[in-house]
């Protein structure tokens, strides 16, 4: 019914300005949601019986625990694939810019240092899309790169993006610590 979608919608989805938020993410990823603002009936049930909750206040419970399951490294990065795919609009190959910045703020606050400057680079160079080896390779750069870039190996098979942030970065932390 329209008040039984209502009141899952409520036990999911946190009110953010964007409309977004990391529970209804990992919500979808959990149910195996493919296409973003459409659950199948499929999805729905499967996901559910997945996660254990045969009641809106089950639901509720176990959304509060949501984040519980992308604390491991290796289940953080199926969830940090799986958003790249369910972002991206139907068909496509490439994550839309808008797209990709409204996520990885989302997805990757508190998780990557350079957050806030990787999306001021992504947004200040002309960029159309994100392909899916840059979307899964800045995860790796988030998670093994020491914030000073002092282990950055610029010989190292990074995108080409990626080599331009650090370029564009590096400059930007060595006057800020001098």
């Amino acid at each position: 019914t329209v008040d039984g979608r209502c009141k899952v919608r409520e036990a999911v989805v946190s009110t953010q300005s964007t409309g977004y938020s990391i529970n209804a993410l990992i919500f979808s990823w959990r149910l195996g949601v493919v296409v973003q603002g459409q659950i199948t009936r499929e999805e729905f049930t499967n996901g559910l019986m997945a996660l254990g909750c045969d009641s809106v206040d089950k639901l509720k419970s176990r959304v509060s625990q949501l984040d519980n399951d992308i604390r491991h490294p290796t289940k953080f990065k199926d969830f940090y694939q799986y958003t790249f795919t369910f972002a991206k609009d139907t068909g496509a190959k490439n994550l839309g810019i808008e797209d990709a910045l409204r996520t990885w703020k989302i997805v990757l606050a508190g998780r990557f240092s350079h957050l806030e400057d990787w999306c001021t680079f992504i947004a200040q160079h002309d960029r159309r899309s994100i392909t899916r080896d840059t979307w899964n390779l800045l995860l790796d750069f988030a998670s093994t790169i020491n914030s000073d870039l002092s282990n950055y190996d610029e010989e190292g098979a990074w995108p080409i993006l990626i080599d331009e942030f650090v370029g564009w970065l590096r400059p930007r932390i060595n006057t800020s610590t001098s």
